[in-house]
C-alpha cells in the first residue's frame, strides 16, 4: 500500500497542475448571484433513509429445538462455559443446551454445538442416549424461531473426557457449517467421577436452510 501511495502522489500533482493551467483567465466565467431583498429560503432537513434488509437475507438465530433421528424433540436452552471450559447444561435430561460461543442456524461457517445429559439419578435415561447407537446417515434437525435445517450424521465416536481439549478445531467457527452433539458415554464409574468418555456426534448440513 505504501508503494502504491507514493506512485499516485506525483500523478495527482501532475493532473492538478494541468487542470489549473488548462484555461486562460479570459476563459473563466464566474457565476454571480443576483441580490434581492428577499430572505433566503429555509432549508428543511429530510429524515435519514435506512435501507431495508433484502428478502433473501438470512439473519442467524439460536437453535430452540433438536429433533433426533427417532423423531423425539429436545427443547434447547442457552448454555455458557465457565473459566475451566465446563459447559453448564440444563438440570433435566429432557432439555439440551446450545453453547453460546458456537454457531447458529443461518451462519455459513462453524459448528453449532449442542449438549445434553445422557441420564440422571432421578430421571433415568434421557432421550439423547439414542445417539449412543447413532450411525452415519441418520438425520438430525435443528429448529429456531423462523428457521429449520437438517443435518446428516457423519461420525459418532467416544472421546476420553481428558482429551476433549483436542476437539477445539472441531468446535470452532473454522470450516463449513455443521452440527456437533455431545453427551456422556462409555464406562460409568462413580468413584472416578462418572463417565470416562464423551460421545461426540458430528453431522453435516444437508440441503437448504428452510424458513418455518
Amino acid at each position: 500500500m505504501r508503494r502504491l501511495g507514493r506512485s499516485l502522489l506525483p500523478c495527482a500533482a501532475l493532473l492538478l497542475g494541468t487542470a489549473c493551467s488548462a484555461a486562460s483567465p479570459e476563459a473563466v466565467n464566474p457565476v454571480t448571484t443576483p441580490v434581492t431583498g428577499k430572505a433566503p429560503a429555509r432549508l428543511v432537513a429530510r429524515p435519514p433513509h435506512y435501507a431495508r434488509p433484502a428478502g433473501s437475507e438470512v439473519i442467524p438465530e439460536r437453535p430452540l429445538r433438536l429433533r433426533l433421528p427417532s423423531g423425539t424433540v429436545l427443547p434447547v436452552d442457552v448454555s455458557v462455559s465457565d473459566a475451566q471450559g465446563t459447559l453448564s447444561l440444563p438440570d433435566t435430561v429432557e432439555r439440551a443446551g446450545w453453547w453460546l460461543g458456537s454457531a447458529r442456524l443461518g451462519d455459513v461457517y462453524g459448528a453449532v454445538v449442542v449438549a445434553a445429559h445422557v441420564d440422571s439419578f432421578t430421571e433415568g435415561i434421557g432421550p439423547i442416549a439414542q445417539l449412543l447407537s447413532a450411525r452415519p446417515g441418520g438425520v438430525l434437525t435443528l429448529e429456531s424461531r423462523t428457521l429449520s435445517r437438517d443435518y446428516v450424521v457423519d461420525s459418532a465416536r467416544l472421546v476420553p473426557r481428558a482429551a476433549l481439549g483436542t476437539l477445539a478445531p472441531l468446535l470452532s467457527f473454522a470450516g463449513g457449517h455443521r452440527l456437533v452433539v455431545i453427551t456422556c458415554g462409555g464406562t460409568y464409574d462413580r468413584d472416578r467421577g462418572g463417565y470416562h468418555d464423551n460421545l461426540v456426534v458430528v453431522a453435516e448440513a444437508q440441503g437448504p436452510l428452510r424458513r418455518r
